[in-house]
């Protein structure tokens, strides 16, 4: 997961210079970098030391002799690890936009600890499958769901209890003069909430890093 910067034309001017211009290309990379390094190590302040479920934090003691893939556990040290930065052009995606700039985390816990709850604020809700004097006749029927949504647990609530012991997702503002809808897809707890706090301020640098360079490699190329 990653949050991003989108430029038309950036890929192509950073192969350029790579190209023609590599100690442009290097102070333009670095200047970059040094927009994207604070917002990466605000991004990691936002991970709690510890899982929100002590449960979550625990290893999967039968991890050698289970059939399935287990659910990541949650780790501090490493999720932090996992939140990092690169200026490196990402392939064309679906509509044909390059990323050139990116933040992201590649540690399944603090990936799942960003966006846990973006896409069902209560968790996913369980089938009817479940012990209602245990749980209760009213508050089972409430939580049941039929579909391929739903799942069967020995705790038919989990998913609401997970969701809820995080902090509410950060929901990015709508900017000035921003058209449509805010996707929820950019809403998060680690690294979208760092970016959004700081979007004002490093989006335009990182835009007017590159047109810099451009107007440089400009210049170079009609001087010679």
């Amino acid at each position: 997961m990653s949050s991003t910067v989108e430029l038309k034309g950036g890929k192509s001017l950073l192969v350029a210079l790579k190209k023609y211009d590599k100690n442009l290309a290097k102070a333009v990379n670095k200047q970059i970098a040094s927009y994207l390094a604070p917002v990466t190590k605000q991004a990691k302040s936002y991970l709690p030391s510890t899982a929100p479920l002590s449960s979550w934090g625990k290893p999967v003691s039968s991890a050698a002799t289970i059939n399935y893939r287990p659910f990541p556990r949650y780790d501090a040290l490493k999720a932090r690890r996992g939140v990092s930065y690169t200026t490196t052009p990402s392939k064309p995606n679906k509509k044909g936009f390059v990323y050139l700039a990116q933040i992201f985390n590649r540690e399944a816990g603090g990936a799942i600890y960003e966006t846990a709850g973006r896409k069902n604020p209560d968790g996913r809700r369980p089938v009817m499958s479940t012990n209602l004097k245990e749980y209760g006749t009213t508050f089972a029927m409430e939580g049941n769901r039929r579909g391929k949504g739903s799942y069967n647990s020995n705790n038919p609530f989990a998913g609401y209890q997970f969701v809820n012991s995080m902090p509410e997702l950060y929901k990015v503002p709508r900017r000035a003069n921003q058209s449509g809808r805010v996707s929820r897809m950019m809403n998060g707890r680690v690294i979208f909430k760092a970016w959004a706090l700081t979007y004002g301020k490093v989006t335009p640098k990182v835009v007017n890093a590159l047109i810099d360079a451009k107007k440089q490699f400009d210049s170079g190329k009609r001087a010679a």
